[in-house]
């Protein structure tokens, strides 16, 4: 049986401070897929940054829920930022239940099949990339980051 190769999605940011942010802002969209793996360098700070940024999302849709008079729209929100409050990250207990995993590369290889996206945030070369996805799910979406800073050098 042959194994279909990886989906993987390059974004191309301008610094790596814009990275907890636009995975956060993917988070809120993915999450519904199943759990997401972000594999860092430094997952406690990274988990930092991604929980601060989730936090200011879950507000923006608290303020969108406020603001609205439409009853769907209003239902949708809430239900929205409910599962986006209920919502479990993890950068230290990779035993124990978590919706988002955020682990440095060694670790994130043993969890990499329970992942329906995988966050490659740190530079890596494709034996690399290809080392740390081997045990990964058909169907996983794998989105790498690549920094606009790394390409002038």
């Amino acid at each position: 049986m042959s194994q279909a190769s990886p989906k993987i999605e390059v974004r191309k940011v301008n610094e790596p401070k814009d990275v907890p942010l636009n995975i956060a802002r993917d988070l809120k969209r993915r999450i519904e897929s199943g759990k997401a793996l972000v594999a860092v360098e430094r997952p406690i700070i990274a988990l930092s940054l991604i929980r601060k940024r989730w936090a200011q999302l879950v507000r923006e849709i608290r303020v969108a829920h406020a603001s609205t008079l439409n009853r769907w729209r209003r239902e949708e929100l809430s239900m929205q930022a409910t599962r986006m409050e209920w919502t479990e990250f993890t950068a230290t207990d990779y035993e124990a239940f978590a919706d988002v995993y955020v682990a440095e590369p060694s670790k994130a290889a043993q969890l990499v099949d329970q992942a329906a996206t995988i966050y490659v945030a740190i530079p890596l070369s494709d034996s690399g990339l290809k080392k740390l996805l081997r045990k990964m799910e058909p169907d996983t979406l794998v989105i790498r980051y690549e920094f606009e800073a790394d390409q002038r050098e």
